[in-house]
């Protein structure tokens, strides 16, 4: 390949499609789980809107979990803003040679836009559960926030809240 024709490709703005993972992509989300350390495949039979993946030229590159927060922990559950249509955000992955990109951080919005568009609920609170404090950083930019500290300074039950 000419330089030239490199350049050109490297330039080109790739478009991230961000949907419900259809059932014929079982395959590619088996793979991902095992890299991953989650189980998103249980999800995908009769998937609508639960779990979703984002494409990048075709090709999944990531997804996340996106459904009904009930029977969580009563830090969600108790929460003031908690009702029956609460969201919960979860497995959220990305291929690792797709990270740093901001493609995690468009999946994740999308995702959630979408889900509200389905549900027409515009503005159900979404919460998340992190499995470190610092996937705060993360989070935080997509307009989700600390629920509550604990005693040492860090995420009470992990858990953060976007409400729009």
């Amino acid at each position: 390949m000419s330089k030239e024709k490199k350049n050109e490709k490297n330039n080109s703005v790739r478009a991230l499609e961000v949907r419900p993972i259809p059932f014929s992509d079982e395959g590619k989300v088996i793979a991902m789980d095992w890299t991953s350390g989650f189980d998103v495949e249980q999800f995908l039979e009769d998937n609508e809107d639960f779990a979703w993946g984002a494409y990048l030229d075709g090709k999944l590159i990531g997804y996340c979990t996106l459904g009904y927060a009930d029977d969580c922990c009563d830090l969600i559950e108790k929460h003031p803003v908690h009702t029956s249509d609460s969201l919960l955000l979860s497995d959220v992955f990305v291929l690792p040679d797709f990270r740093h990109h901001g493609y995690g951080t468009q999946m994740v919005a999308s995702a959630i836009q979408k889900r509200r568009k389905i549900d027409r609920i515009p503005g159900n609170p979404v919460f998340a559960q992190l499995m470190t404090d610092q996937l705060k950083d993360f989070y935080s930019p997509i307009g989700f926030e600390v629920v509550a500290l604990d005693e040492h300074g860090f995420i009470e039950g992990g858990v953060m809240l976007k409400v729009d």
